[in-house]
């Protein structure tokens, strides 16, 4: 089914505010690494400090030693705090929205398309599979993080890698580092081929934000009698969400980026905060 005149303006708009708003944290974040890497020290915190995942990786140690681990300071949890509180009430917005990587993921895609490299397909059961690496991933991350007082992870994040631009690989050749590229050159591979990569499947994160997305009223809604079932919801979500068979998708993989909202052309979906429809 192809969108009206009208419609399309319609989109066009949202995706202009979305990708102003994910340029927006992308260029904030970068800002914090480069300034870090320039002044560096106490006066410039890493982006270890604004990144939500240290506060999981030191649950376990903060509860039995009283302690942070290394590079996280109460900020951390702080940005954790309010993202716990966002998640519960609008559900994964940040994930749509906000995250850095997740935005250079849809980066990645789009170029794919341009490029046309065809994307793959995966079975449905072997993608319900695979989205339970990320939980495994977790439970992982935080138990080594306590038995080895140390970020364990951080080595190996594309998000860390990705915002250190290059610093450092070119006169140090641990292996750490080079498999913290591996890393990252594993999100953009896989980009190019699955819509959000690494968020459906590798994301620690992600999984963490799964979890509490269970507890927020906030869920896409689809009124029945408007909708045409023309597939378009389902065709452009990036996590591959059921929408068109259901009146309420209450997916936790949903980053909520609204896209399947903005792209009806018979506007049969609605965010729904609360019992309320926006």
């Amino acid at each position: 089914m192809k969108l009206k005149k009208s419609k399309k303006s319609e989109f066009k708009r949202f995706k202009i505010i979305k990708n102003s708003v994910q340029l927006f944290f992308f260029a904030l974040i970068s800002f914090i690494a480069i300034r870090h890497m320039v002044i560096s020290g106490r006066e410039a915190a890493a982006v270890d400090a604004y990144c939500p995942f240290g506060a999981v990786e030191s649950v376990l140690t903060y509860i039995f030693t009283g302690n942070f681990l290394p590079r996280i300071q109460i900020s951390t949890f702080i940005i954790f705090g309010a993202l716990v509180l966002a998640v519960i009430i609008s559900n994964k917005g940040f994930c749509g929205w906000i995250c850095p990587l997740g935005t250079f993921q849809e980066w990645i895609s789009n170029l794919a398309r341009k490029l046309k490299i065809p994307k793959i397909n995966v079975s449905k059961q072997l993608d319900f599979y695979l989205r339970f690496v990320k939980y495994l991933f977790l439970i992982w991350i935080i138990y080594a993080s306590y038995v080895f007082a140390s970020l364990v992870f951080r080595a190996y994040d594309p998000f860390i890698t990705l915002f250190h631009f290059g610093e450092g690989l070119i006169y140090d050749f641990e292996t750490e580092k080079i498999l913290a590229y591996l890393s990252l050159l594993l999100v953009i591979i896989g980009s190019l081929f699955i819509d959000r990569f690494w968020c459906k499947y590798a994301c620690p994160l992600g999984a963490k934000i799964n979890i509490l997305a269970l507890l927020s009223p906030t869920k896409i809604t689809r009124d029945e009698k408007k909708c045409t079932e023309c597939t378009l919801c389902d065709m452009n979500c990036p996590m591959n969400c059921e929408i068109m068979t259901k009146s309420k998708v209450k997916d936790v993989e949903c980053i909520d980026c609204l896209k399947c909202v903005n792209i009806c052309p018979v506007n049969a979906l609605s965010l729904e905060i609360g019992g309320k429809n926006k």
